[in-house]
Parts: C-alpha cells; structure tokens; sequence
C-alpha cells in the first residue's frame, strides 16, 4: 500500500499503477487469510476498503484510455452515450456509473457535433479525485495496526542487551569488594568476546 500511495504522488503510468495494485491485492488477500482475531479481520477489511478506491480509479483510468480515439471526449471519462436510430436512450457504461454515483463525481453533458448525439462524461481529474480518497482511509486503516505493534516495538527499544545487565552486576560484584578490579576486567573481556584471538583471512 505504501509503494502505491508514494508513486501515485509522484506520478507514474497505467502499467506501473496495475502492477502496484495487482501486489497491494496479493497483500491484502494475504491479510485477510492469515486473519485470526476480530481486531485483525478487522484490519484486512480497512485495507480492503483503500484497495477497492485504488481499484475503482484504475477502471476509470483504462476507460479513459481505451477511449481516447473519440476526439468529442476530449480526454475525459466516458460514463454514457446517446444511442443512435431516434430513441434518445442513453446507453450508459454500468460500472463507471456505478463509481461515479459512488463517489459523488461531478459530470457534464455534451452533443457530438456529427451526429447530434448526447454524451455524458465524467472530468479526467476524477482519477486523481479517487487517489484522494484512497489517500484519506489510509490512516484509519493503519491507525490501529501501528497502535497495536508500537508498544512491542518501543519495548523492544527500550529493553538493554543481556550482556548490559551482565556486565552491571559484575562492577556491582566488585565495587562490593567480591571480586577484584582484574577479575571483573578478564570477565569484561570474556563476555564483550575481546579475549578471542582474532584470526586472518589470507589474501584470495
């Protein structure tokens, strides 16, 4: 999710997008097999949810392309057209409506200049539109997850190597007189491994 929502930042075509998208998927199907508790169900479901925007703006994004060879489109979204034959009935594109109702898109309407026949598209920022909202679920969708492993992680942190407190009891040990400062010192050594005598790799 995090390579998709930088690259979508700075920039990137539609192949790079598929294939960024095609991994975030394999991640969250992952997510939600592994899935054991509510709390991580629950998880995998809020990366669905980024996972479907990120979805829902590639189907925009391939209709556009798909139909940049209608010069009366301008560049932007097919969502209907106007069948021809004097019905008036407009054919519409059943899920880029779909989206478009979803996310509230705005649309506007137009005439081809040819044939008289109406069309309804939608702006080619909508994409970019998507990647806003895809952008804004992200924190509730990560929000938990890292309040969950940020106390194993700050522990983790925190918590001194082994030889640290090893090391402490040992200059306790001699400040209390039971061992002497040699002694603590040729134990110091052994522990920290600089007793061991360094050996040499000849020359390949």
């Amino acid at each position: 999710m995090t390579a998709l929502h930088e690259a979508t930042s700075v920039g990137l075509n539609i192949g790079r997008f598929s294939e960024l998208l095609q991994g975030f998927a394999a991640e969250v199907s992952m997510a939600k097999q592994k899935a054991v508790t509510d709390g991580e169900a629950a998880l995998a479901r809020r990366f669905q949810r980024v996972l479907t925007v990120y979805a829902d703006s590639a189907t925009l994004w391939r209709d556009k392309i798909e139909n940049a060879r209608y010069d009366f489109l301008q560049g932007q979204i097919e969502v209907g057209i106007e069948k021809l034959g004097g019905s008036h009935e407009m054919v519409w594109s059943p899920e880029i409506r779909r989206i478009v109702d979803e996310y509230k898109l705005p649309i506007s309407e137009g005439r081809i200049a040819y044939t008289g026949a109406r069309f309804v598209t939608a702006p080619e920022a909508s994409i970019q539109v998507l990647w806003a909202v895809a952008d804004s679920r992200i924190p509730a969708a990560t929000k938990p997850y890292l309040a969950a492993t940020a106390p194993a992680a700050a522990a983790a942190q925190g918590r001194a190597p082994a030889y640290i407190e090893e090391l402490k009891a040992l200059a306790s040990l001699r400040d209390q007189g039971v061992i002497t400062k040699e002694e603590f010192e040729a134990k110091k050594r052994q522990i920290l491994g600089l007793d061991k005598p360094v050996s040499k790799k000849p020359p390949s």
